[in-house]
């Protein structure tokens, strides 16, 4: 029987480091950064007008709280002697960056706001 794996998760991450790591390359250069308080910010997002213009749905700041695991133990195990590595979120920093520059305003790549 063959295997499917869906990697997610950063190991020996959380959302606000990884926000902190794309800052600190400046890779989204030109974007205005405003960092506020996660109450503050559920309540900006609770405005229909204020989600569809900055393209963010609320749930999307649940990240900063969840605290979830991810074992990649056996992935790691099935995977040893391949040759076939996981790179560092550190190593897909730019091209992820580069992908959302390019289709930030492509409307196959957004979530329809309600």
């Amino acid at each position: 029987m063959e295997k499917g794996y869906f990697f997610t998760g950063f190991p020996g991450f959380i959302c606000n480091q990884l926000i902190r790591e794309v800052l600190k390359r400046n890779q989204l250069k030109g974007v205005i950064y405003v960092l506020v308080s996660l109450t503050l910010g559920k309540w900006f997002l609770s405005i229909k007008p204020i989600r569809r213009y900055l393209g963010v749905e609320k749930e999307a700041l649940d990240y900063f709280t969840w605290m979830g695991k991810f074992d990649n133990t056996l992935a790691a195990n099935d995977l040893k002697g391949s040759g076939i590595r996981c790179p560092d979120f550190k190593e897909g920093i730019r091209p992820m960056t580069a992908f959302y520059l390019k289709q930030k305003d492509n409307p196959n790549y957004q979530i329809r706001i309600l």
